[in-house]
């Protein structure tokens, strides 16, 4: 009976056998098995990866020269096509690009410009392609700020020689301007000698690696894609949607918007402050009251309050990250409120009676009043902010939320006593549009008093910055509160490597590329 059942079992396990032969052979290869899940994610681990095309945008009804696009983003993309003189690191320190080298003497620079450089084209980069294209950004909207104190540019065989309006050590630092081909100056992308050149086909425009760039740059990425976009198109949804990969947004129109994407934090050079008018308001030229004024407000709690983390405070009015200030040694005072109230007491602006809200002098109310754009949602807050630190030690404050176009007038005119602003600095950090008579943020300020001296003879060289800035936490023509941030999107397929800056926002091209 064993021996029965045994062999029953073995012609059951032969047949058995014998049927899923059959089966396997009737059925085809790709259906024999599920997918070997190992064996395919060692696959995917050794396959390379697809690399696609970069995409930017631009506003078409905005040029894409230089010196005539009004838009910021057409303008960063000029970086990649252009290079300049000099270009800055994270430090705000001018490094040679173009320029070999620079030699300043009294109100005279002469560059050295480098030898063998060649324009996308293959013409070579002359002492007169520089000097036309500083004449042509001299003239321009956006580069004339910061050449403001350039009056002339005469080329030489080899060098161009810069005149300045005054001595500036800082100079160099300005000459951040492209540099194009004079013959094509006037195009709407012209040419240039940066690590990208312009192309365009059926498709519409893109941009194609420069082989010859200035750099000496090898870039990983040879093409990137060029998109229109219109004005009434948000640039941060499209990089969201996967339309563009990257994008620039510089907060002057509101707070840090978080999305599904890397980003990189930027400094700017873009300097909240609170003017003061020391000229043609009668209470602000007390010593006593602006005294009392810049005691109790806390600039950094204005700075963290109002711009989060999206800003560096200063007490200064440069740039925190700015390379001259590693070597300063001061410290300006801390704000008291205390302090404030005791400023006011000394100058005579008493409570005369208890119940009074606000202080007074020879039975006149000490009043004050706050300028501010209503445009900006974060100035107005500013501006609140003042309002009530005054009002809390007694110092009746109105607030003036003016339309952008009434603000300037009341500037203008004199009709204020403090006001919130912001300026771009240039890159040298000039503070001319302060100091100097015919400045476009001189309002309320002394242009020939000790402060504007000092800073006179600081860019000259003549006194160092710890100076300057003593006399300048002692007469408080403005009052810094912060240098405000930037951000900048990449979509998460975007990779690369390095630093970039506000003036080199592309400074990493050659590390670009997108994989999927």
């Amino acid at each position: 009976m064993k021996v029965m059942k045994s062999v029953k079992k073995y012609i059951i396990a032969v047949t058995a056998l014998l049927l899923c032969i059959c089966l396997a052979l009737t059925i085809t290869p790709d259906q024999s098995r599920e997918p070997d899940v190992t064996e395919e994610t060692q696959e995917d681990t050794t396959a390379p990866a697809i690399q696609k095309n970069i995409s930017l945008g631009y506003y078409a009804d905005s040029s894409l020269n230089p010196f005539l696009t009004d838009s910021p983003t057409n303008r960063s993309i000029a970086s990649l096509v252009f290079d300049s003189l000099y270009v800055l690191d994270k430090s705000y320190k001018p490094v040679p690009l173009i320029a070999e080298a620079g030699e300043l003497s009294g109100n005279t620079l002469t560059v050295r410009i480098k030898e063998g450089l060649l324009f996308s084209n293959g013409a070579p980069v002359t002492a007169s392609d520089v000097a036309y294209s500083f004449t042509t950004a001299k003239q321009s909207a956006f580069y004339s700020q910061r050449l403001s104190n350039f009056v002339s540019a005469v080329p030489t065989a080899d060098s161009v020689i810069f005149t300045l309006g005054s001595p500036d050590i800082f100079a160099e630092s300005a000459l951040t301007f492209p540099i194009v081909l004079s013959s094509t100056g006037s195009n709407e992308m012209p040419i240039g000698s940066g690590r990208y050149e312009a192309g365009y086909d059926d498709n519409g425009k893109f941009l194609k690696a420069n082989a010859d760039n200035t750099r000496g740059e090898s870039l990983l990425t040879e093409k990137i894609l060029l998109k229109s976009i219109t004005a009434d198109e948000s640039e941060l949804y499209l990089l969201q949607s996967g339309d563009l990969s990257y994008y620039f947004n510089d907060l002057s129109q509101g707070e840090y918007t978080k999305i599904g994407a890397n980003t990189v934090q930027l400094s700017l050079n873009n300097m909240v402050f609170i003017g003061i008018n020391g000229t043609s308001s009668e209470v602000m030229a007390d010593p006593y009251v602006k005294n009392a004024v810049a005691s109790a407000i806390n600039t950094k709690t204005i700075a963290d309050s109002v711009f989060s983390s999206m800003c560096r405070h200063s007490s200064l009015p440069f740039n925190p990250d700015w390379y001259a200030t590693a070597s300063l040694s001061f410290d300006s005072e801390e704000p008291s409120l205390t302090r404030a109230r005791e400023h006011l007491e000394n100058g005579g602006y008493i409570y005369a009676y208890e119940d009074n809200k606000y202080r007074s002098k020879e039975f006149e109310f000490l009043q004050l009043r706050i300028a501010v754009s209503k445009d900006s949602s974060q100035k107005l807050q500013c501006a609140e902010y003042i309002h009530d630190t005054l009002e809390s030690i007694g110092i009746d404050a109105e607030l003036m939320a003016l339309s952008y176009e009434d603000y300037i007038t009341a500037l203008e005119e004199g009709e204020f006593d403090l006001y919130v602003g912001e300026v771009i600095l240039p890159p040298n950090m000039d503070l001319s549009a302060f100091f100097s008579e015919d400045g476009s943020l001189s309002y309320g300020i002394d242009n020939n008093s000790t402060v504007a001296a000092s800073y006179g003879a600081f860019s000259a060289g003549t006194t160092d910055i710890s100076t300057f800035a003593r006399v300048f936490d002692a007469e408080k023509p403005f009052i810094p509160i912060c240098f405000r941030d930037g951000v900048a999107y990449f979509s998460r397929e975007f990779t690369f490597s390095g630093d970039i800056t506000e003036y080199e926002p592309f400074m990493n091209a050659a590390s670009w590329k997108i994989i999927y």
